[in-house]
């Protein structure tokens, strides 16, 4: 089961004053607490987010609840829903939020691990909790709950549908998405070595707001290159994987070409390609290009991205990542 764009590690954040993209606000006078995002505090990735009163505020039955809501579009007998958590001095007992409602709201089953009494102060641990899951359910919530004094912090969260894990799937290959405080589009790395500029551009760009542009900052070294990388769990079944995308590129003089990349376990690569060997330089207007290689059972990692070496300037767009011919978003995952 594969969803798109829902966020769960709180990568995406668009509004540096508000939640993570696609998260709300629950909680009775929920505006007595603060939501955060915090680079700082993080199980991984670049954020997590952090949950604490506003001062002077001691209202009693008073919480605070950063939510999700998930359509339901898939069957199964129970919903789980896992997550890192990380308190201090929580003078109420925490817990993750699991919601199922029905037809206009409904709600159809509830938990929030309140009963577990879970409070004080702990580093990252992850917890879980799973309520049935109704034939007519609508809408799965999640969340975290953080009630009376004390700080909690949430990170990667996890939903499953019975022992099949529901797959967050939002690799941004438009380049689209970009938080506020970053200097690449979400998702996306940087290979090489620093003597190059991997950036935004959003002059020259073969659709939507941004392309990516590579280019060197000065007389580049014998043997650097930029790579620009997206990292894809290779969860997939399938023989083949193919990545298309489209490449500008001006005054190149050694040959570019799209990188993909796929290891196995301990990072040991298993297949890899960069169309060096085609010979593509000089300038050349937007042009769709594509790379493909076998995927093995064993692999684990799947790279993706686009080298630049020595001088000229690259720009890139439009990344198609093909399970057998098939769009990675309708790729059939791999037994769990």
């Amino acid at each position: 089961m594969v969803l798109t764009g829902f966020n769960f590690g709180f990568e995406t954040v668009s509004n540096p004053n508000g939640l993570p993209d696609g998260w709300e606000l629950w909680g009775s006078y929920y505006a007595s607490y603060s939501y955060i995002v915090d680079s700082l505090v993080k199980h991984s990735g670049n954020y997590s987010l952090r949950i604490e009163p506003n001062a002077n505020d001691t209202a009693k039955n008073v919480f605070g609840c950063p939510h999700l809501a998930i359509p339901v579009e898939f069957a199964g007998k129970t919903a789980t829903v896992k997550a890192f958590m990380k308190f201090e001095d929580a003078e109420n007992p925490i817990g993750l939020l699991l919601r199922i409602d029905g037809d206009s709201s409904k709600m159809l089953a509830f938990d929030n691990m309140q009963q577990r009494g879970i409070k004080g102060t702990q580093d990252w641990t992850e917890y879980s909790v799973t309520v049935d899951l109704p034939q007519n359910a609508k809408t799965i919530h999640i969340g975290a709950i953080l009630s009376g004094k004390g700080k909690l912090w949430i990170d990667d969260f996890q939903v499953s549908i019975g022992n099949k894990k529901v797959v967050e799937q939002d690799f941004n290959f438009g380049f689209e998405t970009v938080s506020y405080s970053a200097e690449m589009p979400d998702g996306w790395g940087k290979w090489g070595y620093p003597s190059y500029n991997i950036q935004i551009d959003s002059v020259v760009k073969h659709s939507g707001k941004y392309a990516l542009r590579v280019e060197p900052k000065d007389e580049p070294a014998a043997n650097e290159f930029g790579c620009p990388t997206c990292v894809i769990p290779a969860i997939y079944e399938g023989k083949n994987i193919t990545v298309k995308a489209f490449m500008k590129f001006e005054d190149v003089t050694i040959p570019i070409g799209l990188m993909l990349r796929i290891d196995s376990a301990s990072n040991k690569m298993a297949a890899f390609d960069n169309m060096m060997q085609k010979g593509i330089k000089g300038t050349q207007n937007w042009m769709e290009y594509s790379v493909t290689l076998p995927l093995s059972e064993k692999a684990k990692t799947i790279y993706i991205g686009a080298i630049l070496a020595d001088k000229g300037k690259l720009w890139i767009d439009d990344f198609q990542v093909l399970i057998d011919g098939e769009d990675i978003s309708k790729a059939k995952l791999k037994p769990e």
